[in-house]
């Protein structure tokens, strides 16, 4: 009869990782479906097991030995393979369990020591780590596996491991530790280089996900990853700049950017930086990137263009371009980002910029180049007319200054003209000559006997200060206890004051405590009544307008209008087109006019008499992305070049209940790019996001409903509200009722029962369909003399308003301060209330002594007699009726009363009063 009662039979611990790697293995067996579900209860038992619940805490021995069998029984590298093949809610467990794991330690291990299970890992079962970067091949691991691996990658072991992962073709594992070779360049076959691929070609979630854990493993282990880049230098940054800075998606072009900003400015980086600043393509990517549609992918390119500007040792490619596109550069800088005002230090760094380029004088290059000649350095003749044709000088004056060289007589004079030169220039220092630098050259220097995890060499400890400090925090905290337990509570006026004061005070203030009781109610009452309209989803519905319109770019019709400010380097001049989706929230006029009338009202509001402004509630603006979970652009297939797919599809990332969204989740504006030179016709989906979620209903439910679309809980009630109405209801059995014909085709019986009607309407309810905005994309010459947008209204439904206004209600902050204000006087009222109970206790005393002084008095020392043997713990049963003698009397330390039980019972009683 257990099962009546919630109780499932108790699995020991050691058996938990058995049956769970048992259940895997069979997952690909006729009975996979049946051993899924073990599994996933199995799961959860691990996870209750490691994180205890509500009622009891995890045991430290269970975790132990829950945490050696799967270490015996491989289960984390089974867990990590097939974690794509779990359902939801067991993925979820499983990224508990992972967590828990490979963060706990055993009682007797040394807190500074690494985990148990991660030791494990990292040196005897790398392939977990592979494994867990191999859940991004999937959608439905990548976020749980990225989780784990981030809690991973705080190691330094973990992350060299991952990053040194190169298979060939005889061993297709992870070496771990001891296999890898900080010298030897990468094949990009290993884990590490399938991020790439991720990253760009993944789908939102996937690629949103595996940047983050990209990002943790370049920027949190400095020097493991500056050897890392300085050895595979031209594999790595090939497949960033190629695929990451030049993706066409928006959110991984822009991170990939500020990504390698703060990677080239990182003081760990310098020799990478260094090298990759000597690139001539490196520069023109960047060059590129300042000339992009989207400001912040501009503002993001400005940071890394400034460091090849700011280099003062640059090489002859980037000297090259930068010369040749000197004029372009200044006229660019001088208008590049006028809106940002407000950032000074962006404006102190372009003026910067634009000041160097504008040193960068040609007589200044030549005169570099003559001494060079003068020096009488033989390989550096081949290279004059390389640099008059970058200096876009004539052949009869490139002649001419090579005469002037070679004539002997003037050579001195040269040599001073050429000093001159170096000597005039703003900011001139002369920096010794050195040899190409190379980050291969710089990592061998640097490089140590290897890769392993690295110790911090602050420790943390305290000072004799700090820990006097310490200890007079916890003895001030201690008072504060104390003084609390003391502190009276107790507002009721003892009974019988009322017989020793004059007058009928004491019933008034028993009137007044009963009246704030009844208030305290209403407004509790009250208070929990708005709460429960806030927490209500009452809907209201809005117009969405959503503006479509496109832009072109190279179009054959635009050949004839060159950009003269363009830089020459770029080679792209195919036919494209950009497509921008905008949405706005049109104002409410019936809103509006509330508020109209609430301020005309408030004029004669007698509450706002004391002069203070009365403020309006605010309401939130939801963004076009709000309304829509997901967003797809399909194009007609028969004008599609080569039949390649230029659908486009945008998938709302799950960020729960924040309110900081990231802007790939929260924007007004979509936008894409695709190539073409001919109209297009496309379909823009909506998917709606709504909670509680609409269904569209079968024409038998929207019958009984009147309606078409409705939510489940909207169905469920309006079938029981049409019962009702129809008198279906049975008189006996309150949870049966009639099928009538409406009601037949649903239910398909003749007599239904209430709990059954939820699942008995999942069958005639369907999604919405989303909805669908057709549009030409337009590239001829005649509709772009004079563009004009695609205009669409949609309704939506957003949060009622008074739901805004009942929740500033709620969390309005002179709530709080009114309540320590009722608090602080409700202590006073308690004092003042101790004080009259001991007055009273006084009053009783005196009165009794005067009536009968003899009497009192024996029956007083007898009391006193009593207390003193219960203190002392000698008291017997019937005793202590007389105080025969006068030991109680004594006072002193050599009294009883000075005795250490004593002393402590009587400072325990008097601490309780």
């Amino acid at each position: 009869m257990s099962f009546l009662f919630g109780r499932r039979p108790r699995t020991n611990t050691t058996d938990l990782p058995k049956q769970a790697k048992d259940q895997i293995q069979k997952l690909d067996g006729p009975t996979g479906p049946a051993k899924a579900e073990e599994l996933a209860k199995t799961l959860a038992q691990m996870k209750f097991v490691l994180q205890g619940t509500q009622d009891t805490e995890s045991s430290p021995e269970q975790v132990h030995q829950l945490v050696t069998g799967m270490i015996e029984e491989d289960l984390l590298y089974l867990l990590a393979i097939n974690l794509y093949r779990l359902p939801f809610e067991s993925r979820k467990d499983a990224t508990v369990i992972f967590s828990y794991v490979l963060r706990f330690r055993p009682a007797t291990a040394s807190p500074k020591s690494e985990p148990m299970a991660l030791s494990y890992v990292i040196n005897n079962r790398p392939e977990v780590l592979v494994e867990l970067c191999n859940g991004y091949e999937h959608k439905e691991s990548a976020t749980p596996a990225g989780t784990v691996l981030r809690e991973v990658l705080k190691s330094d072991s973990a992350a060299a491991i991952i990053l040194y992962d190169d298979p060939n073709e005889d061993t297709a594992s992870s070496k771990g530790l001891t296999g890898i070779q900080p010298e030897a360049q990468q094949s990009g076959n290993g884990v590490f280089w399938k991020f790439f691929r991720w990253i760009d070609q993944g789908s939102f979630e996937v690629g949103a996900d595996a940047f983050t854990t990209f990002r943790e493993l370049l920027t949190k282990h400095k020097q493991i990853v500056a050897q890392y880049l300085a050895t595979n230098f031209d594999l790595f940054f090939d497949q960033y700049n190629n695929i990451l800075v030049k993706s066409e998606s928006y959110v991984t072009k822009r991170q990939s950017i500020k990504l390698l900003g703060e990677i080239l400015l990182d003081r760990a980086n310098y020799n990478v930086m260094t090298a990759y600043v000597d690139r001539g393509e490196h520069l023109k990517i960047c060059m590129n990137l300042l000339r992009d549609e989207r400001k912040m992918v501009q503002y993001e390119g400005f940071h890394v263009f400034k460091v090849f500007v700011a280099n003062p040792h640059k090489s002859s490619a980037v000297h090259k371009i930068l010369l040749i596109n000197r004029d372009r550069l200044l006229t660019f800088l001088q208008q590049f980002l006028e809106d940002r005002t407000d950032d000074e230090q962006f404006i102190d760094e372009r003026e910067f910029l634009i000041k160097q380029i504008k040193n960068m004088l040609v007589q200044f290059w030549i005169g570099v180049w003559a001494w060079e000649v003068i020096t009488h350095e033989p390989a550096y003749w081949l290279s004059i007319d390389c640099v008059f044709s970058a200096l876009l000088l004539s052949r009869e004056l490139r002649l001419q200054f090579t005469k002037a060289l070679i004539d002997p007589i003037t050579l001195k004079l040269k040599a001073t003209f050429v000093r001159f030169l170096f000597t005039m220039q703003p900011g001139y220092r002369s920096f010794p000559q050195q040899a190409q630098r190379s980050p291969h050259n710089v990592a061998q220097q640097r490089r140590g006997p290897g890769i392993g995890p690295m110790v911090n060499a602050h420790q943390n400890s305290m000072t004799a200060a700090q820990m006097q400090a310490q200890a007079q925090a916890v003895a001030i905290a201690t008072d504060k206890a104390k003084m609390k337990s003391k502190k009276p509570t107790d507002r009721n006026i003892p009974e019988g004051v009322e017989d020793c004061v004059i007058g009928d005070g004491v019933e008034r203030y028993r009137d007044l405590v009963a009246v704030e009781r009844r208030l305290d109610a209403i407004m509790m009452r009250k208070r929990l009544d708005v709460m429960d309209g806030v927490n209500r989803n009452i809907k209201t519905f809005r117009t969405l307008r959503v503006w479509i319109s496109n832009t072109v770019e190279d179009q054959p019709w635009q050949a004839d209008t060159l950009d003269m400010d363009a830089f020459d380097f770029s080679t792209n001049m195919d036919s494209s087109y950009r497509v921008k989706i905008e949405g706005r929230l049109l104002d409410d006029p019936e809103e509006d006019s509330d508020e109209s009338d609430d301020e005309a009202d408030a004029d004669n509001d007698p509450v706002d008499e004391d002069g203070k402004e009365r403020k309006k509630s605010p309401s939130r603006q939801f963004k076009f992305s709000h309304f829509f979970k997901v967003m797809t652009v399909d194009f007609d297939r028969n004008r599609i070049k080569d039949g390649a797919d230029q659908n486009v599809e945008w998938k709302k990332p799950n960020v729960g209940n924040s309110t900081n969204l990231p802007n790939a989740a929260d924007f007004d504006q979509l936008e894409f790019k695709r190539g073409g030179d001919e109209n297009v016709n496309i379909t823009i989906n909506l998917v709606r996001d709504e909670v509680p979620e609409r269904f569209q209903l079968n024409p038998s439910l929207a019958a009984i409903m009147d309606t078409n679309e409705a939510t489940r809980a909207e169905v469920v009630m309006g079938i029981w509200d049409y019962i009702k109405a129809m008198g279906l209801q049975e008189d006996d059995e309150k949870r049966a009722f009639d099928c009538d014909d409406l009601l037949r085709p649903i239910m398909g019986r003749d007599k239904g029962y209430i709990p059954l009607i939820p699942d008995a309407i999942v069958g005639h309810m369907a999604p919405l369909p989303p909805v669908r905005l057709p549009y030409t994309i337009r590239v001829d010459k005649e509709f772009h003399d004079n563009p004009e947008p695609t205009i669409y209204d949609i309704r939506v439904q957003v949060d009622d308003p008074l739901k805004t206004a009942l929740h500033s209600y709620i969390a309005n902050p002179a709530y709080s301060s009114d309540l320590r204000e009722i608090s602080d006087l409700n202590n006073h009222v308690a004092v003042l209330t101790q004080a009259i109970m001991n007055s009273k206790s006084k009053h009783t005393f005196f009165d009794q002594l005067a009536k009968n002084p003899t009497e009192f008095i024996l029956k007083w020392l007898s009391s006193q007699n009593r207390d003193l043997e219960i203190i002392a713990g000698e008291a017997m049963r019937g005793g202590g009726d007389f105080a025969d003698g006068d030991e109680w009397r004594l006072g002193g330390e050599e009294g009883v009363w000075g005795r250490q039980n004593v002393r402590q019972s009587v400072g325990l009683m008097v601490s309780k009063r």
